[in-house]
């Protein structure tokens, strides 16, 4: 069972890799940071973004949090409307609190 599990899971991995380019991989092998204004101006695929988004620098992890929540479907509760599920909770009061605090640490 071991060895069909490790064929199965290098079979996915390199399923995934076959979408990063030579480029990228070097980059994450490497592990520099990647600076918003970096980042933006690349031009990559979802595989490729998936796996730079731990090398981003904390500005530019800020930078694109803001950026996908902006294009998100999400809410941003009220002090007084009480969040319906913990995806609510999440999604509409502890990450902008958290992005906020977040970005007062960076100032």
């Amino acid at each position: 069972m071991r060895k069909f599990l490790e064929k199965y899971w290098k079979e996915k991995e390199d399923e995934f890799f076959e979408n990063v380019r030579e480029s990228i991989q070097e980059r994450v092998k490497e592990g520099s940071p990647v600076t918003w204004e970096e980042y933006s101006a690349m031009t990559m695929n979802s595989y490729e973004r998936l796996l730079l988004y731990p090398l981003l620098t904390d500005s530019a992890l800020y930078e694109l949090i803001c950026y996908c929540y902006s294009q998100s479907e999400f809410q941003v509760y009220s002090s007084y409307k009480l969040p319906h599920s913990y995806n609510d909770a999440v999604t509409g009061v502890l990450l902008p609190l958290l992005m906020k605090r977040f970005k007062n640490t960076m100032e």
